[in-house]
């Protein structure tokens, strides 16, 4: 690199590395508590897979010589076919709306452009490559651009793509009803975390087609994605807990059956208005009892299974 350039590109995409990494972590430990989160588990398999893109597209912008440059544009490409694998799937569980053939049919369709992309000699985005050029950006960073002729599967790969934004959208867009009536920012958030996913991704196709020439910013623009999305998708599991808990709690306490619930080691933590007027009790003159100490259990025998349920046996 030059004296008085100033490198960007290249540090922005280990950052992009480092946050989808760490994210993929937060929702995988999210998702596998059970019951288990699928949409935190496809989540995290999305950031995952941005892993390596964002890694290889750093081989591709330092690349020497013609043949590593195409190795790392092949397996540059194929993280995020992945990614489209996996994301119509985690748009479905987060609206609700699953219309089978469709996502059936787009991943069908991503699994034979990774197919094409490991056999053709140049990947999906060329059918002629005719070597590289290095490209110097206005900060003075150079960065290796590739230079040939687009191939029909890069179109092909344009075309699915703009499609699976386009069912996302319209998935999304579905729950603007719900939205004006129960103002969930989420929804707000995650349509702006879509769109800038969807400019970015515009950006780096006219790049890659060699429309504009310049370096892609849709990398830097998945960095945005993914935090938005995260945050959103934490907020709504912490709001989706929060009314199981209410509804709980109504349950149990409209119930007309007596209810005592019990903490792990044997204390009251709540007790229902029926379970008051069956005992002529309040819950605070529980405090200091403990139904595992209780020696009338024992000499019933009732201990032993009373153990067993606390273990999480049924």
């Amino acid at each position: 690199m030059e004296s008085g350039s100033i490198a960007i590109v290249v540090p922005g995409l280990l950052v992009l590395a480092g946050v989808c990494a760490c994210a993929a972590v937060n929702h995988l430990s999210v998702g596998l508590h059970r019951p288990f989160d699928h949409a935190h588990l496809l989540f995290a398999g999305m950031c995952l897979s941005l892993v390596p893109f964002a890694v290889f597209h750093v081989l591709t912008l330092q690349a020497t010589d013609t043949g590593e440059f195409i190795r790392a544009l092949r397996w540059n490409l194929a993280a995020p076919l992945l990614f489209f694998v996996m994301f119509p799937w985690f748009i479905a569980l987060y609206t609700g709306k699953r219309p089978l053939p469709l996502l059936a049919g787009l991943n069908a369709l991503f699994a034979l452009l990774l197919i094409v992309n490991l056999t053709e000699p140049y990947g999906l985005q060329y059918d002629r490559f005719d070597g590289i050029r290095m490209l110097q950006l206005p900060w003075g960073e150079t960065v290796t651009r590739g230079v040939g002729h687009n191939g029909p599967w890069a179109y092909v790969t344009i075309a699915l793509v703009l499609a699976t934004f386009g069912y996302a959208l319209h998935a999304l867009g579905s729950r603007y009803r719900r939205y004006r009536r129960d103002r969930r920012d989420t929804d707000l958030w995650m349509m702006i975390a879509i769109g800038l996913f969807l400019l970015g991704t515009i950006q780096g196709v006219l790049v890659r087609l060699s429309i504009l020439d310049f370096v892609e910013l849709g990398p830097f623009g998945y960095v945005v994605m993914v935090i938005i999305m995260s945050v959103a998708c934490s907020h709504e599991t912490r709001r989706r807990l929060q009314d199981s808990e209410r509804r709980f709690r109504s349950l149990v306490e409209q119930s007309p059956f007596s209810i005592q619930l019990l903490t792990p080691d044997g204390h009251t933590r709540q007790v229902n208005p029926a379970w008051e007027r069956l005992w002529g009790m309040k819950a605070e003159d529980l405090a200091p009892y403990n139904i595992l100490h209780d020696r009338q259990l024992v000499e019933k025998g009732a201990m032993p299974y009373l153990e067993k349920g606390f273990a999480g046996e049924a």
